[in-house]
């Protein structure tokens, strides 16, 4: 989450914030969330402290309770997300674009917690101020529409949800300043909505745009494309495309041989995947030397608390997996 415009001059005191934040960041995607905690929580009582501090203090609140929320202390994240939100009221005005975030992870929150109709209400009232204070292809406004279409294909209101899907990748796809991570993002959204709708043929097409809007950005061994990589293996797995999904994962289990990926609890599942299909194909040999790293990499995850993880396709393509 970006806290500071780019280009601004910042104060050693903004700088101090801004870098604590980064590292929080950081260390949290490594799964090091302790030490995450300490550098956040130091940030935001910075900002406290200080007379300037006050626009930030919102944004750095949201920042830790996505922490929170990842560590499945969802109490804590809920609370911290209401202050940011009464917080960002009070500095910005109750129409204002500084409410879109603490409104956006508010509503995630409700959603992920299966409190449907509070999500709904948070992210209808994003959408509603994006509409009103934001250009139409503003970035944040995309944001705002991804909420809400979240919440609405978790209802099973997939016409909707399908709409605002569109609106939020028109923004994205006709906005320079739009992010490549939000990007692939909505259309892995997108790809989500189409296998709760039972429509797995469709889905394939958002999911390998997604991993092109990465690629493109970060090349073709950035480890944001493991999630997106392993998903569409799964579901050509699905879809009895063999070959097809023993190329995703196999892109997939190289991808997450880098650090940023070592606290994911989805690299066991995959690795193990990979070995299963090897061994269909005839390479025992190798399917063992997969499962022995599975195995492994398991071992090591064992302090990693598996709730800050979002749900794979895997799971979502299971047929025991209630929709």
């Amino acid at each position: 989450m970006a806290l500071f415009a780019n280009g601004c001059s910042l104060t050693a005191e903004e700088e101090s914030w801004k870098q604590k934040v980064a590292l929080g960041e950081q260390l949290a995607e490594r799964g090091q969330y302790q030490e995450a905690e300490k550098e956040l929580v130091a940030a935001l009582e910075e900002a406290r402290r200080s007379p300037i501090g006050e626009r930030y203090v919102a944004a750095v609140m949201v920042t830790l309770s996505i922490l929170y929320r990842d560590t499945g202390r969802f109490g804590q994240a809920e609370r911290l997300n209401l202050e940011a939100l009464r917080t960002a009221e009070r500095t910005f005005g109750p129409e204002a674009p500084g409410l879109l975030k603490p409104l956006y992870y508010l509503g995630m929150l409700y959603m992920e917690r299966g409190q449907y109709a509070r999500a709904e209400l948070q992210c209808t009232r994003a959408v509603s101020i994006a509409d009103h204070q934001l250009r139409a292809d503003d970035p944040q406004r995309a944001l705002a529409l991804l909420g809400l279409a979240d919440v609405l294909t978790r209802q099973k209101r997939f016409e909707q949800a399908e709409t605002l899907y569109g609106q939020a990748l028109a923004v994205y796809e006709g906005s320079p300043g739009a992010q490549p991570t939000e990007h692939a993002f909505a259309l892995n959204s997108l790809t989500l909505l189409y296998l709760a709708a039972g429509q797995r043929a469709e889905s394939i097409a958002p999911l390998e745009k997604a991993i092109r809007v990465l690629e493109a950005a970060f090349g073709d061994h950035d480890p944001r494309l493991m999630r997106p990589l392993a998903n569409l293996g799964w579901l050509q797995v699905k879809l009895g495309h063999v070959a097809a999904a023993r190329a995703a994962l196999q892109r997939a289990v190289a991808v997450s041989e880098q650090e940023l990926c070592r606290a994911d609890v989805l690299v066991p599942k995959i690795i193990s995947t990979y070995a299963a299909l090897q061994r269909k194909a005839g390479h025992e040999r190798e399917a063992r030397e997969l499962e022995q790293r599975s195995a492994a990499v398991r071992a090591r995850q064992s302090h990693v608390d598996p709730s800050r993880h979002t749900v794979s396709l895997e799971d979502l393509l299971a047929p025991t997996r209630q929709k």
